[in-house]
């Protein structure tokens, strides 16, 4: 079961636990997903869409005979596989821009991962901090700017922002262990969690194009923002007996959810209308998507015939992509609202 789970372990090792809270009003699947579409790269057996943007282009990872490999697939269906070369153990994408400008990692033939960038014409950049033994890039605002997390020899993680013409800037929460950027929106506003030097639990940081921090979260839960919007709402997860989903207005209000059933919540992220999207497990360990409306109304909703619904993105048209987990092993999906 929980190896379905595995891209969020793999992004956020830290987050081994992956993934009360006020419910909403409840709708049928119906209500959010009239049209669901199930899709496989050529020869893919396992396909982890992971980033959808404004014009429907979703990208993600699939998994062949050979290893992992990238993907992008169009508002029409079309898909195009590509690696960032040739001889790597992997190409993970993680993020793609509403100019269709992709983001993500590659690991190479010493399983050392390096970031890259994917042009709308398919050529690629590739980049590392100074000294990082690895670099993941999680998030790609529309300007093309890039934030992500870089680790040295000694282990420790810090955060890094790379602007469209390669002007690299590293930083770190203050008074902190470890640094992890998940997300940057359009006004390259940075939000992520980071592990505070006098140890305890992770928290949430917002860092301002600026450079300026405000820290957030409690010192008895451990908190993880995953994704932010234009308005500087962020959504993600916190975790105290049980993994609930939280979203926090620009001015620092938080609201926390569950979708009814749930044991953990894990929203993954929000659109520019404050929509959330995400997944949930229930009492019998099965996983369901959701859909939370800016007023705080909660849709549960699961691709036909799967057993498990994992959404993982959703675009100001409210249309989200995610995987699905069927008799015939684990596909990708995109449902038009």
């Amino acid at each position: 079961m929980y190896k379905k789970l595995a891209f969020v372990r793999k992004l956020f090792p830290r987050l081994t636990i992956c993934i009360l809270a006020v419910a909403f009003g409840t709708s049928s699947i119906a209500a959010i997903g009239q049209s669901f579409t199930t899709f496989d790269p050529p020869g893919g057996n396992t396909t982890t869409p992971l980033s959808i943007n404004s014009a429907g282009l979703v990208t993600g990872w699939y998994q062949d005979a050979n290893g992992l490999h990238g993907f992008m697939r169009t508002a029409t269906g079309a898909i195009t596989t590509f690696d960032v070369m040739s001889g790597l153990l992997g190409t993970t994408p993680t993020s793609v821009n509403s100019g269709g400008v992709i983001t993500g990692y590659y690991r190479d033939a010493q399983s050392q991962d390096h970031g890259f960038i994917r042009d709308g014409t398919g050529v690629f950049t590739t980049f590392d901090p100074p000294s990082s033994i690895s670099t993941v890039p999680f998030s790609i605002n529309p300007a093309g700017a890039v934030a992500g997390r870089y680790t040295f020899a000694d282990q420790t993680s810090h955060g890094f922002v790379r602007s469209a013409d390669g002007h690299l800037v590293t930083f770190d929460a203050p008074r902190s262990l470890d640094t992890t950027p998940t997300s940057i929106n359009r006004a390259g506003v940075i939000t992520g969690f980071y592990t505070p030097a006098n140890g305890g639990f992770p928290l949430g940081f917002v860092r301002t194009a600026t450079g300026a921090f405000t820290t957030f979260g409690s010192i008895n839960t451990s908190t993880f923002p995953l994704s932010i919007n234009l308005a500087g709402a962020i959504t993600g997860w916190y975790r105290d007996t049980s993994t609930h989903g939280f979203v926090r207005s620009a001015n620092g209000h938080v609201s926390t959810f569950d979708p009814p059933g749930s044991i953990s919540t894990t929203p993954t992220s929000i659109n520019q209308a404050g929509v959330i999207s995400g997944f949930y497990i229930d009492a019998t360990r099965l996983i369901h998507g959701f859909v939370r409306a800016a007023t705080g109304g909660i849709t549960t909703f699961d691709v036909p015939n799967s057993n498990d619904t994992v959404p993982f993105s959703i675009n100001q048209a409210g249309v989200i992509t995610g995987y699905n987990v069927d008799a015939s092993g684990q596909h990708g999906f995109v449902g038009m609202p």
